[in-house]
C-alpha cells in the first residue's frame, strides 16, 4: 500500500505561513534626574503662594459672612401687596426704600428720613424721591413690629415707622407710590459719620450749594472726614428744611459715597480698613430678610457709578405745609395727590421723572 505524499501549496489560494511576531524590545527604565536647587525653590514658592491665597480668601469669605449675618434683619417686604401698580412693568427694575433714623441734631419724627430709590431695568438711570417724614399717608393694614396686625390708619410716614415698624412703612410708601419695594435699607444716621471715619474720607459731589446744614458747602466735589460728615448731616438751625427733604438728600449723598468708597478696589485690597468698615456697618444697618450685604453693595456702587445726568431727584409733591389734623398738636404736610400720582406713574412707565408741561 502506497503512502500519500503531501499536497504542494496551490499558488493564489494557499498563503504562506505568517512569520512569528518579533520579540518586544526590552524597555529601558531611566531614572529621572534629581531636581535642581532652582526648581525646588520654585516648587516651594508655589506651595507658599497657594497657601497664602487660600488664607486670604478664607479671611475675606469669613469677614463677608460675619458682616452679612451680623446685620439686623426685619420682616418688611410685601412685594405682592394689592397697592403695587402694574407689577409687570416693574419686573426688571429695582426699588430701594432707604430710611434714616436718629438723624444728628433732630428728635422725634424729624429724626426720620425716607428716600425712595428706583433703578431702571438696565441700570443706566435712577430716580430718587424724598418723602417728608411728617407727610400724611393712608397706611394699609400691616403687620406691626410687635407681630400683631395693625389696622389701616391715616398718619405720617414717620409714625408708620415709629409706631408700626418697617413693614408698615413699606406698605405706606407702596400705597402712595404704587412702586414695588424690593429692598428695605435702614441706616442709623447717628453712626454714619463712624462709617466715614472707618474709610478715613469719602467724596461727596454736590450739584449746588448746601442749604440748611451745619456745614454749608459750595457746589462741587468735597472730601469729607467723619466729623465733617456729621456737620454736613446736621441741620443748620435756619428752619428752611421744614419738610425734611433736604436732610434726606444729604443723608443719601453721604451714604452712597460711603458705600461706593467701601466697594472700591483700594478698600477691598486693604484688610484692616475693610474689617473696620464692615464691623461698623453691620451694627449700623437694618435690612429686610431677603436683602444681603451684596445687595447693599450693589446699591452703593450703582449710585456711585451713575453720572449726575443719569440720576434724577425730586421731592414728594405737597399741597400744604403746617397742617394740624384734628385731635393732634403736631404740624403735618399734606400730599398733592394728583401731582404725586403723575410723578410715580411716569417712574413706573419710563423709569424717569415726568417731563414738565412747559418743556414738553
Amino acid at each position: 500500500m502506497r503512502r500519500s505524499l503531501p499536497v504542494p501549496p496551490i499558488p493564489g489560494r494557499d498563503a504562506p505561513a505568517a512569520p512569528p511576531p518579533p520579540e518586544p524590545p526590552a524597555q529601558v527604565h531611566r531614572r529621572a534626574a534629581p531636581a535642581g536647587p532652582a526648581r525646588r525653590r520654585l516648587g516651594r514658592a508655589g506651595v507658599v503662594a497657594a497657601a497664602l491665597l487660600a488664607t486670604v480668601l478664607t479671611f475675606y469669605v469669613g469677614l463677608y459672612f460675619y458682616a452679612d449675618v451680623s446685620m439686623t434683619r426685619v420682616d418688611a417686604l410685601a412685594t405682592d401687596g394689592p397697592e403695587v401698580l402694574a407689577p409687570q412693568l416693574q419686573e426688571t427694575s429695582r426699588t430701594y426704600l432707604v430710611v434714616g433714623t436718629d438723624l444728628p441734631g433732630r428728635t422725634g419724627p424729624a429724626a426720620v428720613s425716607t428716600l425712595v430709590a428706583h433703578v431702571g431695568g438696565d441700570g443706566s438711570s435712577a430716580v430718587l424721591v424724598s418723602v417728608p417724614p411728617t407727610a400724611l399717608t393712608d397706611t394699609p393694614t400691616c403687620l406691626g413690629a410687635d407681630g400683631e396686625v395693625r389696622e389701616a390708619v391715616t398718619e405720617s410716614f414717620a409714625a408708620a415707622l415709629l409706631d408700626g415698624g418697617p413693614a408698615c412703612l413699606v406698605r405706606a410708601v407702596q400705597q402712595v407710590s404704587g412702586l414695588r419695594i424690593d429692598h428695605y435699607l435702614q441706616v442709623d444716621a447717628a453712626r454714619l459719620p463712624e462709617l466715614v471715619d472707618a474709610l478715613d474720607e469719602v467724596t461727596v459731589c454736590l450739584p449746588g450749594p448746601t442749604t440748611g446744614s451745619a456745614l454749608p458747602l459750595p457746589a462741587g466735589a468735597h472730601g469729607l472726614t467723619g466729623d465733617e460728615a456729621g456737620g454736613y448731616l446736621s441741620p443748620g438751625g435756619d428752619g428752611h428744611d421744614v419738610t425734611g427733604n433736604a436732610t434726606a438728600q444729604r443723608q443719601e449723598r453721604v451714604l452712597a459715597a460711603t458705600l461706593g468708597t467701601a466697594a472700591a478696589g483700594g478698600t477691598l485690597a486693604d484688610p484692616m480698613t475693610l474689617t473696620r468698615f464692615l464691623t461698623r456697618a453691620a451694627d449700623a444697618l437694618t435690612v429686610d430678610g431677603d436683602t444681603t450685604l451684596g445687595d447693599v453693595r450693589t446699591f452703593g456702587t450703582t449710585f456711585a457709578d451713575l453720572g449726575a445726568e443719569a440720576v434724577e431727584r425730586a421731592d414728594l409733591p405737597v399741597s400744604r405745609i403746617g397742617y394740624v389734623p384734628a385731635g393732634s398738636d403736631q404740624a403735618a404736610v399734606v400730599v398733592d395727590a394728583a401731582a404725586t400720582r403723575q410723578l410715580f406713574d411716569a417712574v413706573i412707565d419710563t423709569g424717569r421723572l415726568p417731563v414738565p408741561a412747559d418743556a414738553a
